[in-house]
Parts: structure tokens; sequence; C-alpha cells
């Protein structure tokens, strides 16, 4: 049996012409595809220009970047729960009092990219927690024990929060809703 090659059916392989243009087109699919971003509902996108942040905010939906230069980054400012971690809040007697909560919060949209410049994306950790232990450990240690067990009310619980508001009002972080517990 006599073998026949793949040329003698005529086929020849791709011209250097038409496998440059297949090239040339995937390479300018791919930087079309790199000039759009999706910001998800309920998110906005910091915008990087060569890693700096820029005074520009993506809202949600499609969205037009600089390829390679610009890179957004998407934060979430939906209302998101936050435990807090567990304190140790001595009372006026110097008597340990444990106290943990949840905080209910959201980022202002306005200053997404403020926040993330300054702060991060790990805010939570770094400013409502730490805030709250301050104020936590300063009203109650002008209580004693007995009362932050027996008597703690709404009025305790609204001071700490104005405190967390007044402190916070330039890390644009609002707080919607706080709950303190004594464990």
């Amino acid at each position: 049996m006599q073998e026949k090659s793949l040329e003698s059916y005529g086929f020849r392989g791709p011209k250097p012409r038409n496998l440059g243009i297949i090239v040339a087109l995937l390479i300018l699919f791919i930087i079309l595809w790199s000039t759009f971003v999706i910001v998800p509902a309920g998110s906005r996108g910091v915008v990087l220009w060569w890693g700096k942040v820029e005074n520009r905010i993506m809202g949600e939906g499609l969205n037009f970047k600089v390829p390679i230069t610009e890179t957004v980054i998407k934060v979430d400012v939906r209302v998101q729960p936050h435990p807090f971690k567990e304190i140790d809040a001595s009372s006026k007697e110097y008597q340990i009092v444990k106290m943990t909560g949840m905080m209910n919060f959201h980022i202002d949209p306005a200053f997404v990219n403020d926040l993330y410049q300054k702060v991060g994306l790990d805010f939570a950790a770094k400013v409502i927690d730490l805030l709250r232990n301050e104020e936590t450990r300063a009203e109650f240690g002008r209580k004693s024990r007995e009362w932050v067990i027996k008597n703690y009310d709404w009025s305790s619980h609204m001071n700490t929060l104005e405190a967390l508001i007044q402190r916070c009002g330039n890390c644009a972080i609002d707080r919607t809703e706080m709950d303190l517990s004594e464990r």
C-alpha cells in the first residue's frame, strides 16, 4: 500500500499571512476585553492608576477602564455584620467584665477611595474593633460591675454608639446598628 502525504490531498498548512491575522485579532480581542470592568450591585470600584488611588469611583454596572494602566478594586458598600472580638473591660472596682457584641455597618459609597487609600480592605479589624474596644473600656471603667451586669440599658449603649460615630466621623464607615452583651 502506497502512503500518500498531506500535500497530495491539497493541505499545505496555514499561510504566514493568515496566521499573523489570527494572532493580531486575538491580541485586539484581549485588549478590547480588558477595557471594561463590571462592578456588581452593592459595590463600588476604587480606580488605581499604576497603583495610585484615583479620585474617581466606579458605580455599579459596566464601566470603562484604560487597559494595563488602570486596576479596579471592588469594595462592598452594603450593610455588613461585624462580630466584635471578646474584650475584657474592667469596672470601677477593677473587676473584669467580658464583653462581646455585633455591629451592622456600611461604607459611605462617596468615600470608598479614601477609605481604601488610608486604611485598606481590612478596615473592620483596624478601625471598628479598635474604636469599640477603647470606647467600651472607657464606658464601663466608670461603672461598677453590678451596674454593668444588672442595669445595662440603652442609655449606656447609645453613649458608646455616639462616641463611635463621633470618632469615626471621617473614616467613611456608617454605623447601622450595634449590640453589646456581657459574657
